[in-house]
């Protein structure tokens, strides 16, 4: 009320520095929901007005272009309560071009109930608020052969419509380097350390959201009309990695782990009993060290707060294979570097000895320019990704990349060169030894 007060006096010392005048009879104050421009308002949510619901249920059958352009005209203007309104619209919004024979099909009327329907339930939006909408994503979980693990749906909200300073802040997310892992590894051989492997299970859905974000329900939930507010991360948003590392890592905080200077997804705990090494990236986990009692009661800890199990010792990490040697660790990309010539279309391609001719010189003048530079950059991405284990290459790769932006016919064919040379080299790798 105090609030309400406050703008009521800055409206009215408006007024009358502006010299205007209100009629006292007209004006109405404190009141608990205000009906304005088709919408009813109230303190705590925005929704249609109920006469303008009325009119759509009444709404007869269009027998004309005109009449359709009304009703798409009203339902256009509550739009913003409609998911997908413009896919569901659209055989309507075909009848009202000048170039198109007026007829009504089964599509037509089918759009037009569903128009009828979304608007006559259009959920409650908090005042202010813009509730974001979600799709299903489906996806083929692989092992590292290549073979099948599992077969996942999840949902995910379209964060791609949130909106800076309202509902989200900071998106950057620490995760690990590379090179880290590499370390990791070197360090691991060189102890005998073995390695072990833990999955988050749906690990974005753990994080604290400290905004106020509102999703419209998904089809078949039982709460028609209104939306739900997240308490927690979902696939999507763009503050869901952040959010993940910092409830990931205020646990691991709590059990006395320090972050490494070098690398803030690294994390140490040291004891008169050995030392516990913690590598996190996103929702992969490495865990290792010597003190094999102090793993066994991390691993008891961490499934107290998260839903998690352990995959045993590691063996596929960020497309990387890891195989146990009698000395050591060795590290492959062998199933990526498949995929990669798979995509290429050189799955049966002859060999090449060498990452690239010695005599070729690549300037960003020869050759043509490619159409579609597309599949140019995909590969060149991939190949930078290659390097991991394939130092050999990097050299030539940094050269390729040097012609993402407008890459020709010459820097195309130094490219399937290099992979060329990655299918004669397929089973290389990297050995860390002791």
């Amino acid at each position: 009320q105090k609030e309400h007060e406050e703008h009521l006096r800055v409206v009215l010392e408006t007024l009358r520095q502006e010299k205007l005048y209100a009629k006292f009879s007209k004006c109405e104050f404190w009141l608990q929901q205000v009906t304005f421009l088709g919408h009813v308002i109230t303190q705590a949510v925005i929704e249609v007005d109920p006469s303008k619901v009325a009119a759509v249920q009444n709404w007869s059958t269009p027998k004309s272009p005109s009449e359709v352009r009304s009703f798409l005209g009203l339902a256009n203007y509550y739009r913003r309560f409609i998911e997908g309104f413009s896919k569901i619209a659209l055989p309507l919004s075909l009848l009202t071009r000048k170039s198109v024979k007026f007829k009504w099909t089964d599509r037509c009327e089918s759009s037009f109930q569903e128009l009828k329907k979304r608007l006559t339930s259009a959920p409650l939006v908090p005042t202010g608020e813009k509730p974001i909408g979600f799709k299903w994503v489906y996806k083929i979980k692989t092992n590292s052969d290549g073979s099948i693990e599992r077969y996942k749906a999840r949902l995910v909200v379209k964060g791609y419509s949130q909106e800076y300073g309202i509902d989200y802040e900071e998106t950057f997310a620490l995760v690990a380097h590379l090179t880290t892992v590499r370390c990791l590894l070197a360090v691991a051989a060189v102890h005998r350390w073995s390695l072990l492997q833990l999955d988050v299970k749906n690990a974005f859905l753990h994080g604290a959201l400290s905004e106020e974000v509102y999703m419209t329900p998904p089809p078949g939930f039982l709460y028609s009309g209104k939306v739900f507010r997240l308490r927690r991360t979902l696939y999507g948003l763009k503050q869901a990695p952040r959010a993940w590392y910092a409830t990931f890592s205020s646990a691991l905080f709590q059990f006395c782990f320090t972050m490494s200077d070098h690398d803030s997804a690294l994390f140490l705990w040291r004891s008169s009993s050995g030392i516990i090494v913690f590598l996190l990236y996103v929702d992969d986990t490495i865990i290792t060290g010597d003190d094999v009692s102090g793993i066994f009661d991390l691993q008891n800890y961490l499934r107290q707060h998260f839903e998690m199990k352990s995959l045993g010792r590691l063996r596929y990490f960020l497309g990387l294979e890891i195989y146990d040697s009698s000395d050591g660790f060795y590290l492959s990309q062998a199933k990526y570097a498949s995929d990669l010539l798979a995509r290429a279309g050189l799955t049966d391609c002859q060999t090449a000895s060498t990452p690239l001719d010695y005599d070729i010189r690549l300037t960003p003048l020869d050759g043509s320019l490619l159409e579609d530079p597309t599949l140019y950059r995909q590969l060149v991405g991939s190949l930078i990704y290659l390097t991991v284990t394939w130092p050999d290459i990097a050299h030539v790769v940094h050269i390729v990349s040097q012609f993402m932006a407008t890459p020709r016919t010459t820097h195309h064919s130094a490219v399937l060169h290099i992979l060329r040379y990655v299918k004669g080299t397929l089973l290389h790798g990297l050995h860390f030894s002791a």
